[in-house]
Order: C-alpha cells, then structure tokens, then sequence
C-alpha cells in the first residue's frame, strides 16, 4: 500500500522538480508579502523604528488615529520598488494619512538606513520621527 502512495505521487514530486534552463529547479513561487501596521498618532510612529529584510515584499499599513499625519521617507520610498497601483499615493516621499484612515502600499524595500518623520509643522520637533533599517 506505501509503494502504491509513493507510485502515484511520483509524478508530482518529478514536476515540483522540474527545470526550465535545463540545470537549476525552478525557484519557488514569490515570498508572501508581510505586513507591517504603523499607527501615526499625535505625535508618534508606533513602531518608530521599522526593520525590514531587503528583497522581501511587504504592506506597510499606515493607519491614521491622530489628527493630520504623514509618513515622510523620501530615500526610502526612492529606493524601493513600490507597487504601480500604490505610487500615486507618495508624492516626493511623502504619504498623507487623513485622521481616521489607513492607507497601505505594497513594495519590496532596497537595503539601507532611512529617516522618517511627520513634515507637518512642529510634528517632528515634538518627536513624530524614526527609522527604517532594511538589512
């Protein structure tokens, strides 16, 4: 009865295994993006500092619970490859989220160390700044 399983899965496993150059497996399907929820409140990025791993794709879920906030990383945002559908959404390295909204953008962060702050007036010098590491 085991032969018989192992029989009739071998032509899965043959296919799991198969080439199209003819050396190397084919590579696994895409990494599943990771989410990371950053919460802007009055004042403060929960987290403040966001480590990433380069080359992974991610969702960074941007969600408002103060009053006019944005999410400012104009190097970071250069460096990354971030999803067409999501690019309008920073303008200059910058991403507004109204109160009360979440807003999320797909990309695939470069390695490297970036600053974000809020560029709303006083809203860094009260402390809404952070960092993005990306190793």
């Amino acid at each position: 009865m085991k032969r018989l399983a192992l029989t009739a899965a071998l032509p899965f496993l043959l296919a799991a295994c198969a080439t199209t150059d003819g050396g190397a497996p084919q590579a696994a399907a895409a990494a599943a993006p990771v989410t990371i929820a950053v919460t802007l409140d009055n004042f403060s990025f929960g987290p403040s500092d966001i480590q990433m791993t380069a080359g992974q794709p991610y969702v960074l879920e941007l969600t408002n619970v103060g009053f006019p906030h944005d999410f400012t990383a104009p190097e970071f945002f250069a460096a990354a490859d971030v999803a067409a559908e999501d690019a309008g959404k920073i303008s200059n390295g910058v991403v507004d989220v109204p109160p009360g909204t979440t807003v999320t953008i797909h990309l695939t962060p470069a390695a490297g160390s970036y600053d974000l702050l809020c560029v709303r007036p006083g809203h860094a010098d009260n402390g809404m700044t952070g960092s993005i590491t990306v190793s």
